[in-house]
């Protein structure tokens, strides 16, 4: 298959790509305006952990375990550039966190709209939409002020490269991701590596191998750590919050947290090989298979890790979205869709759940249940259940269809 030709976009198209943006700001603006006023201080655990990362953007670097491990190691200098001006102007470190959010959120918005310009634009109002107003991202911008936007925007860059046909470029940007995003990203770059039409597979892998040694030696020089295995070793004492499953068999003391932990990470791997599995039987679309491999395994990922956020799935909207379009396959965005919703959806009864049982005494989140659950707190608890249940099945069905359902259309004029 020869690489597909990018198409001259219809006049118009930058204009509707900058209302599209400038909705999603608006969005923003109001949501971070409201939060400032009506939001708790504590809505987010991480603020504190990500202003000491913009406070002393070196000082994780040069001694990363002092802060909170799982961090990446150049994760501050890019929240820095971002919230510091915030800071300086005299805005809180809530309101800072989450503007600098929504300019990674919003940057990566534009970038894949760049990229859907070029491939498919008659799908820029759907991916505007799904971008700007879905809660797929802007709760996590807008709203919690978390550092995923920064992943979707390095996976949103990296997709514009390779649409482009400069994979090599957009394989640096992953490994440079790695350091400096999420872990996660292994699976994006593992995906175009994959992918790499044969013509270019030795120079990308070699490109790719080069660099990951040259971060690993530079990260190693000034922290003594490789800068990707600690992110991997990340483990709380008792994750009674996540999206997975795992929450409720933890909150039910059916498993101890570092059971969870350990069997968590044995299905997330034998979760991607069934996906690599699958995408190997339906794989005729050569180098644009790669966004539906990375978007179906970090998918099959999220649903079987022990700690699992809905901030996670920012990092494989991006690739789940081309891989629809780029496949005529409009049921996976409503897929997107419903479960971004079910994902916020079980973090809102979560946080009931934690209210309803302070109010008995106890706290949740550090030691589950206690004593018996009745009346508000079990319907809350059947609430929970449900929910969790219908989000991790709308996983695995989002990730199955990724892998399975090959075949990109030529660009349409």
């Amino acid at each position: 298959m020869g690489s597909p030709r990018l198409v001259k976009a219809p006049a118009g198209t930058t204009r509707l790509i900058l209302l599209l943006l400038a909705g999603a700001l608006v969005l923003r603006l109001g949501v971070i305006a409201v939060a400032a006023v009506a939001a708790p201080d504590d809505i987010s655990n991480d603020v504190k952990h990500h202003a000491l990362l913009v406070d002393d953007p070196a000082g994780h670097l040069t001694d990363s375990p002092a802060i909170v491990e799982q961090y990446p190691p150049y994760l501050g200098f890019a929240e820095w550039i971002t919230v510091k001006p915030w800071l300086a102007l005299g805005a809180s470190e809530e309101t800072s966190l989450r503007l600098g959010s929504s300019i990674w959120d919003l940057a990566g918005m534009a970038v894949l709209l760049l990229v859907v310009a070029g491939r498919r634009p008659t799908d820029i109002l759907i991916v505007g939409a799904v971008w700007g107003a879905a809660l797929l991202f802007w709760p996590t911008s807008a709203l919690l002020g978390q550092d995923e936007t920064i992943d979707a925007c390095f996976v949103a860059v990296a997709v514009l490269l390779a649409a482009r046909h400069r994979l090599a470029a957009a394989c640096t940007v992953l490994v440079l991701g790695l350091f400096v995003a999420k872990v996660f990203l292994l699976a994006v770059l593992a995906a175009y590596l994959l992918t790499a039409p044969a013509s270019e597979r030795r120079r990308v892998w070699t490109v790719s191998a080069v660099l990951f040694a040259a971060f690993v030696g530079l990260t190693w020089l000034f922290s003594g750590t490789d800068g990707v295995s600690q992110q991997l070793r990340y483990e709380i004492p008792y994750p009674a919050f996540t999206m997975s499953p795992w929450s409720m068999l933890l909150l039910h003391h059916d498993v101890s947290g570092p059971t969870a932990h350990d069997w968590s990470i044995v299905l997330a791997s034998a979760a991607v090989l069934a996906v690599l599995a699958l995408w190997w039987r339906h794989r005729s679309d050569g180098a644009d298979g790669a966004p539906r491999l990375a978007a179906a395994m970090l998918l099959a990922v999220v649903a079987f890790l022990a700690v699992s956020n809905p901030e996670y799935l920012c990092i494989a909207a991006p690739l789940a979205l081309l891989a629809a379009l780029l496949s005529d396959d409009i049921p996976v965005v409503w897929a997107l869709v419903i479960t971004s919703g079910l994902a916020w959806s079980v973090n809102g009864v979560y946080r009931l759940l934690k209210t309803t049982a302070r109010d008995r005494g106890y706290e949740l989140g550090l030691r589950g249940f206690q004593g018996d659950i009745t009346g508000r707190l079990a319907l809350l608890d059947v609430l929970h259940r449900g929910l969790v249940i219908a989000l991790w099945v709308a996983l695995l069905v989002t990730a199955y269809r990724l892998a399975t359902r090959p075949g990109a259309r030529a660009p349409v004029g």
